[in-house]
């Protein structure tokens, strides 16, 4: 869980890495149930104008892809979920830090990704814990 105090980490031309403790491939509409998961090397790297995720293999795709970003939470858990268009499949990166889950969420907002209700209410409270 040493991933999970980690901060993001800024990359060389702006590009920030948000720690992950897991991954996990998954279908758009069933949560917490998922196809394939790797908790060895998972990774979500937020570029200017594009962005790098891995469960098993390391796939780039646009900021346009994504159809909806969510959040699930639980305890020790805090997954931002990423459905994509014309795909049934998604992508939940857990990182276990509400922080860093806040930062994802501001920076995928700032990219003009659709957030679900869930992801709106989490960024419009700081102190907020769970969410139903």
């Amino acid at each position: 869980m040493r991933r999970a105090r980690s901060p993001v980490i800024l990359r060389p031309g702006g590009s920030v890495e948000i720690p992950l403790v897991a991954a996990f491939g998954g279908w758009k509409g069933i949560p917490w149930i998922s196809m394939t998961d790797s908790n060895l090397a998972p990774l979500l790297v937020l570029h200017q104008t594009d962005f790098e995720y891995r469960v098993i293999r390391l796939k780039r795709r646009p900021y346009t892809d994504i159809s909806k970003v969510d959040l699930r939470m639980a305890i020790g858990t805090v997954n931002i979920v990423l459905d994509f268009d014309n795909s049934v499949r998604n992508f939940a990166g857990n990182t276990a830090n509400k922080e860093n889950a806040r930062k994802a969420l501001d920076i995928l907002a700032s990219k003009g990704c659709p957030l679900s209700e869930r992801v709106r209410v989490f960024l419009s409270d700081p102190a907020l814990t769970l969410i139903p």
